[in-house]
């Protein structure tokens, strides 16, 4: 039967307000000690799948210098120190889109990578979403927004101009909700 690792020790290997490497020693359910286990902590984010009136999904297109390419994404971003996740994805789909909602439901919880990233992504649906608000960036964004069919964005995921693993897991949230 399958058991849980111990942590005997830790310690930030790397400490960053937006990145952080923890080194733990842990024990495994076999009794052996690795005491080098790196892991990136990653802060928690919101990913908010935003459905209008008229039934169009609102996404955002920007640059993300990690991957050095032009990505399309559902609002996103970090919960902030002391913030509930429904009020972060409020705030990012008001920030990122210029949208609100007074219709929000809880989808779950997705994690990129188990293995080696420790950080969750809780996914947010806002139902009836409404332009009300103009664009607000953070120093590093610029943003377009895009409004597509449920069906538009299955074809960008299948053609690859969709590619970010947790909009797509968003999506298909979204989508069991939505049918």
């Amino acid at each position: 039967m399958l058991k849980k690792w111990k942590t005997l020790s830790k310690k930030y290997a790397f400490d960053h307000k937006w990145f952080k490497v923890i080194q733990e020693t842990v024990e495994r359910d076999d009794g052996v000690v690795i005491d080098d286990y790196f892991l990136w902590e990653n802060v928690d984010v919101v990913v908010v799948v935003a459905q209008t009136i008229e039934g169009e999904l609102v996404l955002v297109k920007q640059y993300k210098h990690g991957v050095q390419d032009i990505v399309i994404e559902f609002a996103a971003g970090a919960i902030d120190k002391d913030e509930d996740p429904l009020s972060a994805s409020k705030r990012e789909l008001r920030e990122e889109a210029g949208y609100t909602s007074d219709d929000w439901q809880k989808l779950g919880d997705l994690y990129n990578d188990p293995s080696k990233v420790r950080g969750k992504i809780e996914v947010f649906l806002a139902l009836n979403a409404k332009k009300t608000h103009t664009q607000s960036f953070d120093e590093n964004e610029n943003i377009e927004v895009l409004l597509k069919s449920s069906e538009e964005i299955e074809r960008m995921i299948a053609s690859g101009e969709i590619w970010v693993t947790g909009i797509i897991g968003a999506f298909y949230l979204a989508k069991q909700k939505l049918s």
